[in-house]
């Protein structure tokens, strides 16, 4: 927004470079408007994520065709910028602001939104300021193509790590972080498991030497081995009785 000016004018556009800049003003603000409305209807995650993609398609759109000089091509920066303010506008610019509200905990709020404030004024400043040198060392076109670049790992952030805070209090936003695995939550499983001496508990409930010897002791003695020669009827007497006869 600072430099629309002298973007528009080394572009080439065929608009007044200032005409330029007050359409890519009233988009914004029509778009930020639009938010204002659709935001809880939609999610934040979803409208940030699908920003930050057109955001990075039009700003790749805009970086290629001046990097190629495409001739007959005027009008593509400029389309290409207001699509870009747009996303920005929808969904890049207010609703990160949104999350320091949701996400940042009650008890260090406050000071975690001046954290964020300071940090997004300095890199702010520390674009504003490179953004002329950067145009002058590698050209308009290399420089579209390297936001277009940040504005898609912006995407990938929200995909991976931002949640959904649509319809959620901030209590539940806060116990949903809370509830996250410390240390001391990752040690409590693993007290849990078996320790020696639970693994010494099944060794002990087998068999002991004395419990092997009771099988060998319930087996045939000698005498009960004698016992049936005892009980047979075939005894000397019996044998010399049919003699007898």
């Amino acid at each position: 927004m600072m430099y629309t000016v002298y973007i528009f004018r080394d572009a080439g556009v065929e608009l007044d470079a200032f005409t330029c800049t007050v359409l890519v003003g009233a988009a914004r603000l029509v778009c930020t408007c639009v938010t204002a409305g659709i935001l809880d209807h939609v999610g934040r995650r979803p409208l940030l994520i699908s920003t930050a993609v057109v955001a990075a398609v039009s700003q790749s759109v805009c970086g290629l065709f001046l990097f190629l000089q495409l001739p007959g091509a005027s009008l593509v920066p400029l389309v290409a910028v207001l699509v870009y303010i747009a996303a920005y506008g929808t969904g890049v610019g207010p609703i990160p602001w949104v999350y320091v509200g949701e996400l940042v905990p009650s008890p260090v709020r406050s000071l975690g939104a001046s954290i964020i404030t300071a940090c997004d004024a300095l890199v702010v400043f520390s674009i504003n300021l490179a953004f002329l040198k950067l145009i002058g060392y590698t050209g308009l076109g290399i420089t579209f193509l390297a936001f277009g670049g940040l504005n898609l790992v912006i995407a990938l952030i929200v995909c991976i790590w931002i949640p959904e805070s649509r319809g959620v209090s901030l209590q539940e936003m806060e116990d949903a972080f809370a509830k996250k695995h410390s240390p001391d939550d990752l040690k409590e499983p693993l007290a849990n498991k078996h320790s020696p001496d639970d693994l010494k508990e099944p060794l002990a409930n087998k068999h002991s030497p004395d419990d092997l010897k009771e099988p060998l002791a319930n087996k045939h003695s000698p005498d009960d081995l004698k016992e049936p020669l005892a009980n047979k009827n075939d005894s000397p007497d019996d044998l010399k009785g049919p003699i007898r006869v």
